[in-house]
């Protein structure tokens, strides 16, 4: 189950509970037509959680015949459009909740998504997103741990943009977060190879080696960085890691000032 599904389900048990409280207070017109609604979409809900998503489609259909501007609904519509591998209609479904919350999460975050996915094989008609969406789309979901969709995204775009050595990197440290070290390493060295300026890649590198208990490899790698980046406040500061104790306290937080800036 992916984390639309796990939040969907949250969201499917809160409504349910909504709308038994609203049936058992006095039934007003408005309290009536609340209560329907809340019905609809969780019969909807139900059928996106249990993987039927053509009969989730016509349940939030039925939905927005009577309420067009329901939001969740139309992202539920979409992420069960996107199930079914109908990616323009669920790129329009998504940006028609857009027009109504331009600011909804879920909306923007899957419409990223759908864009940047590689298994599109047929142009949506919109633009092709903006460097910066797609690698904070894979920053988002590597927050979210979700590493498979990080690496696709990172993945993808590399592929797009080879000149930024972010998009290397970010695939390393996902590979690094996920505890795959020698995977990361790989990538490190890619990056550093590709981009020798880039001190983030090189102190991960260091990092990793010591994580693995190699410290002869680690302080070669820290000295050559420290030759080839002399003016690195962070790079400099790997001499005192290699050399004594596994980093902590000021040394530790000095290495990963990175992440805050890159």
């Amino acid at each position: 189950m992916n984390c639309r599904h796990s939040i969907l389900t949250k969201n499917s048990l809160f409504i349910g509970l909504w709308s038994v409280l609203v049936l058992l207070s006095p039934l007003s017109p408005d309290n009536v037509e609340a209560a329907e609604e809340a019905v609809e979409f969780e019969k909807a809900a139900a059928f996106r959680i249990e993987g039927k998503n053509q009969r989730a489609v016509e349940a939030f259909d039925r939905v927005l015949s009577v309420y067009p501007d329901h939001v969740a609904a139309l992202v539920q519509k979409g992420a069960a459009l996107e199930d079914q591998g109908k990616w323009k209609e669920a790129a329009k479904t998504y940006r028609q909740a857009l027009e109504f919350d331009p600011e909804n999460l879920a909306a923007n975050r899957n419409l990223q998504q759908l864009l940047s996915s590689k298994m599109m094989d047929t142009p949506l008609g919109g633009a092709t997103p903006a460097k910066e969406d797609l690698i904070n789309s894979g920053l988002e979901a590597l927050e979210a741990r979700d590493f498979h969709r990080a690496l696709e995204i990172f993945g993808l775009s590399s592929g797009l943009f080879p000149e930024d050595p972010r998009t290397l990197f970010y695939q390393a440290y996902t590979f690094e977060k996920q505890g795959k070290l020698q995977e990361a390493l790989e990538i490190y060295a890619k990056t550093a190879e590709t981009f020798p300026d880039h001190a983030a890649a090189r102190i991960h590198r260091v990092i990793c080696l010591l994580a693995l208990g190699d410290r002869k490899l680690a302080q070669k790698e820290a000295q050559r960085a420290r030759e080839l980046l002399k003016d690195s406040l962070e790079v400099r500061a790997l001499g005192r890691v290699t050399n004594g104790p596994w980093p902590s306290g000021s040394d530790a937080q000095t290495l990963k000032q990175w992440d805050k800036g890159q």
